[in-house]
């Protein structure tokens, strides 16, 4: 697809070489500058017209490994190109541009034979959580004198997804409920041998190595092997994403909490519903092929300007554990009223100390969440700098309470 021909930077300084040429013979007589401009012109017309019918059939793509990646991580960006004309192609130039055009990759190509690929690859680091957009890339061919070009998009707008860091974490340290799997009431074929026991329809998260194709097929819905009557786990991760407690580096370790606890309990087999408080939410579901819904609610979220964490949670809750993820800029009463939103359920709240913040009192913390929850809660610190795994599992005694109330 063509995007059309222009003058070069170039082009344009030797036009308006020629016009300034033309107008200074004019103006003192001296009729030698004609000839100077006219040939100007002529050569500045002639490299536009050069580019304007250049027959050339030169193809690219591009692929971005992996699509996502966490923040400090590092992609890679392929480019491959092939010329599928019958004649040896033109030098050419490959753009790749990001970031709103003001960074670019380019690639001076070299003349390829009928049907020959090139290939050409670049690393991208992934300083900053959020999506990177990637602009149509471009091919460009210029005339030999580089006063023209003409420029055809190859490949369309592309993202790269930058999550929160996330790790893993032990499914014992994430509050989780069990609820019997209702949706497939009776056995299918039985449960001897290898037969599964039940089918049902495919839904966001579930394994597509258990679709069973031949009843795919027969009733035209992704229909999954359901080999027992599961029980499932079930948890709420709720981020507190109000500004009034967060600087911008709790706000990136926050957000990297939510994304290990919600990751961690995927992959443990729990069904995870991810809520920003005042901001975006990624609905229930479970296994390992929800995380992507999960990590991209993450990677775009930003703090709001929310009033009350209560009201937020309790918007956000409808029934089972609850996880809070905040900072220690959250005073007691805000997680006392956070336990009780729960109703009732089992509650685990996450602190995480800001650099230089005044640490939530321990005492006050656990008097207030007793008193709020009826049943067992737990409020954990995650000093500046430290580690969620080592707070969570207790090795280096991160635990700031821990009891039945």
């Amino acid at each position: 697809m063509r995007i059309g021909s222009a003058l070069t930077r170039k082009g344009w300084a030797l036009l308006g070489m020629a016009a300034a040429a033309a107008t200074a013979g004019y103006l003192v007589g001296l009729v030698e500058l004609y000839p100077f401009s006219a040939a100007a012109l002529i050569l500045v017309l002639s490299a536009r017209a050069w580019v304007g019918t250049k027959s050339w059939d030169v193809r690219a793509s591009r692929s971005i490994r992996p699509s996502r990646v966490p923040a400090g991580g590092e992609a890679r960006v392929f480019i491959s190109v092939r010329n599928y004309d019958s004649r040896r192609s033109p030098l050419i130039t490959v753009r790749d541009s990001f970031s709103d055009g003001r960074i670019a990759a380019t690639f001076a190509v070299a003349p390829l034979e009928s049907g020959e690929p090139r290939s050409a690859q670049y690393r991208l680091p992934a300083r900053r959580r959020g999506m990177l957009e990637f602009r149509p890339l471009e091919i460009e061919l210029c005339d030999p004198f580089g006063l023209a070009k003409v420029v055809r998009v190859a490949a369309p707008a592309a993202s790269l997804t930058v999550h929160p860091r996330v790790d893993l974490l032990p499914r014992s340290s994430i509050p989780s409920d069990s609820e019997r799997d209702q949706r497939a009431a009776a056995p299918l074929l039985g449960r001897g041998g290898d037969e599964f026991y039940a089918l049902r329809e495919y839904q966001i998260g579930d394994d597509l190595r258990q679709v069973h194709w031949i009843s795919t097929a027969r009733t035209d819905e992704l229909m999954i092997r359901q080999p027992q009557n599961l029980w499932l786990g079930r948890t709420t991760v709720v981020v507190d994403a109000r500004q009034s407690v967060h600087d911008r580096q709790s706000f990136e370790e926050t957000l990297s909490a939510a994304a290990s606890l919600a990751v961690s309990g995927l992959r443990g087999g729990m069904q995870v519903r991810v809520v920003v408080a005042g901001g975006q939410e990624a609905r229930g579901g479970r296994g390992p092929g929800y995380e992507g819904t999960v990590l991209d609610t993450l990677a775009i979220a930003s703090p709001t300007s929310g009033g009350s964490l209560a009201a937020e949670i309790r918007a956000a809750w409808t029934r089972g554990p609850v996880v809070v993820v905040t900072t220690d800029a959250a005073p007691a009463a805000d997680l006392s009223a956070a336990a009780r939103s729960a109703g009732g359920s089992e509650s685990l709240i996450v602190v995480i100390e800001r650099r230089g913040g005044g640490l939530t009192n321990a005492g006050d913390v656990f008097t207030s969440v007793q008193s709020a929850s009826g049943r067992h809660s737990r409020v954990v610190r995650v000093p500046a700098g430290g580690s969620l795994v080592d707070a969570l599992t207790g090795r280096e005694a991160k635990t700031v309470v821990s009891g039945s109330c």
